[in-house]
Protein backbone atom coordinates (compact mmCIF):
# COMPACT_ATOMS: atom_id res chain seq x y z
CA UNK A 1 0.00 0.00 0.00
CA UNK A 2 1.18 3.73 -0.81
CA UNK A 3 0.19 6.59 1.39
CA UNK A 4 -0.89 9.70 -0.80
CA UNK A 5 -2.51 13.00 0.10
CA UNK A 6 -5.73 13.45 -1.62
CA UNK A 7 -7.45 16.74 -2.20
CA UNK A 8 -11.18 16.32 -1.49
CA UNK A 9 -13.68 19.11 -2.97
CA UNK A 10 -16.82 19.34 -1.01
CA UNK A 11 -19.39 22.07 -1.47
CA UNK A 12 -19.12 22.15 -5.42
CA UNK A 13 -15.31 23.96 -5.76
CA UNK A 14 -15.75 26.36 -2.43
CA UNK A 15 -13.81 24.43 -0.27
CA UNK A 16 -11.36 21.60 -0.18
CA UNK A 17 -9.68 19.70 2.31
CA UNK A 18 -7.02 17.17 2.31
CA UNK A 19 -6.74 13.77 3.80
CA UNK A 20 -4.25 10.91 3.81
CA UNK A 21 -5.35 7.78 1.62
CA UNK A 22 -3.59 4.30 1.23
CA UNK A 23 -4.27 3.23 -2.39
CA UNK A 24 -3.02 -0.82 -3.48
CA UNK A 25 -0.10 -0.05 -6.24
CA UNK A 26 -1.46 -2.91 -8.32
CA UNK A 27 -5.10 -1.56 -8.11
CA UNK A 28 -3.68 2.04 -10.14
CA UNK A 29 -4.71 1.85 -13.78
CA UNK A 30 -3.95 5.42 -14.82
CA UNK A 31 -1.66 8.64 -13.50
CA UNK A 32 -2.15 11.92 -14.87
CA UNK A 33 -1.35 15.45 -14.72
CA UNK A 34 -4.61 17.70 -13.33
CA UNK A 35 -4.61 21.07 -14.08
CA UNK A 36 -7.35 22.36 -12.70
CA UNK A 37 -6.29 22.04 -8.98
CA UNK A 38 -3.13 23.69 -10.07
CA UNK A 39 -4.84 26.98 -11.59
CA UNK A 40 -7.36 26.64 -8.40
CA UNK A 41 -3.81 26.85 -6.62
CA UNK A 42 -3.15 30.29 -8.48
CA UNK A 43 -6.48 31.98 -7.78
CA UNK A 44 -5.69 31.40 -4.09
CA UNK A 45 -8.49 29.04 -3.67
CA UNK A 46 -6.09 26.65 -1.82
CA UNK A 47 -4.67 28.85 0.28
CA UNK A 48 -6.13 27.96 3.69
CA UNK A 49 -4.69 24.58 3.15
CA UNK A 50 -1.30 25.54 3.49
CA UNK A 51 -0.11 24.58 0.01
CA UNK A 52 3.38 25.92 -1.47
CA UNK A 53 2.50 27.75 -4.84
CA UNK A 54 4.67 25.29 -6.62
CA UNK A 55 2.58 22.28 -5.77
CA UNK A 56 1.57 19.64 -8.40
CA UNK A 57 -1.43 17.86 -8.77
CA UNK A 58 -2.17 14.60 -10.28
CA UNK A 59 -4.87 12.43 -10.88
CA UNK A 60 -5.23 8.61 -10.31
CA UNK A 61 -7.56 5.90 -11.33
CA UNK A 62 -7.91 3.00 -9.62
CA UNK A 63 -9.56 -0.10 -10.27
CA UNK A 64 -12.05 -1.64 -7.70
CA UNK A 65 -15.02 -4.14 -7.05
CA UNK A 66 -17.40 -1.82 -8.71
CA UNK A 67 -15.75 -0.38 -11.29
CA UNK A 68 -12.83 2.52 -11.71
CA UNK A 69 -12.68 5.65 -9.65
CA UNK A 70 -10.77 8.96 -9.40
CA UNK A 71 -9.17 10.64 -6.59
CA UNK A 72 -6.82 13.89 -7.11
CA UNK A 73 -3.64 13.81 -5.03
CA UNK A 74 -0.53 15.84 -4.56
CA UNK A 75 1.99 15.53 -6.47
CA UNK A 76 3.28 15.69 -9.52
CA UNK A 77 2.34 12.27 -11.54
CA UNK A 78 6.13 11.22 -11.77
CA UNK A 79 6.60 11.33 -8.16
CA UNK A 80 3.66 9.61 -7.57
CA UNK A 81 4.49 6.96 -10.68
CA UNK A 82 7.56 6.78 -8.69
CA UNK A 83 6.20 5.97 -5.39
CA UNK A 84 3.96 3.84 -7.13
CA UNK A 85 6.51 1.84 -8.51
CA UNK A 86 8.98 1.77 -5.77
CA UNK A 87 6.30 0.14 -3.46
CA UNK A 88 5.75 -2.94 -5.59
CA UNK A 89 7.66 -6.20 -4.56
CA UNK A 90 8.65 -8.57 -6.80
CA UNK A 91 8.56 -11.97 -6.03
CA UNK A 92 12.23 -13.72 -7.68
CA UNK A 93 11.37 -16.99 -8.49
CA UNK A 94 14.46 -19.61 -8.02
Amino acid sequence: MVRLTEIVEENMATNFSVRSVFVNPSHVVLVRDDNRFRNLLGEGKLSHLGVDSNMQFCRITVRGGSGNYEITVMGSSDMVYEKIQTSTKTLLKG
